[in-house]
């Protein structure tokens, strides 16, 4: 009866333990490629600010210059869309109130003073770039995009 039981018991042991270390790897590995993701979504969205922020710098009033502008603005939304789950679960409040916040005046949380924050970030300039004559928008769009 006893070597029946440290039989069983080493037949359980021996499918169990490479079927445990399988989904620490398969867990690590995953973890890994997001870890990897996120840093290259990272790159992608800083670079496309900078690109952004040099088109910006240039923007002038013909229409191709618009086109570009806009071109570069959507390039920067889709660089955030592709990190933004991350950036908002672990920094909510920033990204709200710095990177992808609604264009409305908002208070400053846990202030004792009712102290105004403008509103700032990607769609503060959805709304400036695609306004209906952006070029006059062009001091604050440069003003927004030096905040990224």
């Amino acid at each position: 009866m006893k070597k029946q039981l440290i039989a069983t018991l080493i037949v359980v042991i021996t499918l169990t333990i490479p079927f445990l270390n399988f989904k620490y790897k398969e867990a690590e590995e995953s973890l890994l490629t997001v870890k990897q993701q996120f840093h290259e979504g990272l790159a992608t969205f800083e670079q496309s600010i900078t690109h952004f922020n040099e088109i910006a710098q240039s923007f002038d009033a013909s229409e191709t210059s618009t086109q570009k502008l806009q071109t570069a603005h959507l390039n920067n939304r889709i660089a955030f869309k592709q990190i933004e789950l991350f950036l908002e679960y672990y920094e909510r409040f920033a990204v709200v109130k710095n990177l992808n916040g609604a264009p409305l005046p908002k208070t400053e949380p846990a202030v004792a003073e009712v102290l105004i924050v403008e509103p700032t970030g990607l769609q503060e300039l959805d709304e400036l770039i695609f306004s209906d004559d952006p070029i006059a928008e062009k001091k604050e769009i440069i003003n927004h995009a030096n905040k990224l």
